[in-house]
């Protein structure tokens, strides 16, 4: 019996928490894989999510991009241009060492080579 009375103190404190952000912040419609339309708080002003799956999709992009240059170079010419990046300021040090040959461009090259 004591369980079931802390289960429903439970439940209506995530209600009533629910109540006070609509309260706060606004409600908005959100209709649910049943078709059920219901009304969830609005996020605060400060609550701003980090955009993960917009990093990882760019760090695919940009490393897709670093394998098609070492493509469309070839090993030799690849390296000559980063020996010449190597030998500028900080952010082109940088991009240097960004920008070399790890094992993952290698191997992703090569697995390339293989189809085309």
């Amino acid at each position: 019996m004591a369980s079931d009375k802390t289960e429903f103190e439970r439940r209506v404190a995530r209600i009533e928490k629910r109540k006070l952000a609509m309260a706060e912040h606004g409600a908005r419609k959100k209709v649910g894989k049943d078709g059920l339309v219901e009304y969830v708080p609005k996020r605060g002003p400060l609550s701003i999510r980090f955009p993960w799956r917009a990093m990882l999709l760019l760090a695919l992009l940009l490393f897709a991009g670093k394998v098609g240059l070492f493509r469309a170079l070839g090993p030799e010419a690849y390296a000559a241009k980063l020996g010449a990046l190597s030998q500028g300021d900080g952010i082109d040090q940088l991009g240097a060492r960004v920008m070399t040959v790890d094992p993952a461009t290698q191997w992703i090259s090569d697995q390339l080579d293989r189809f085309l």
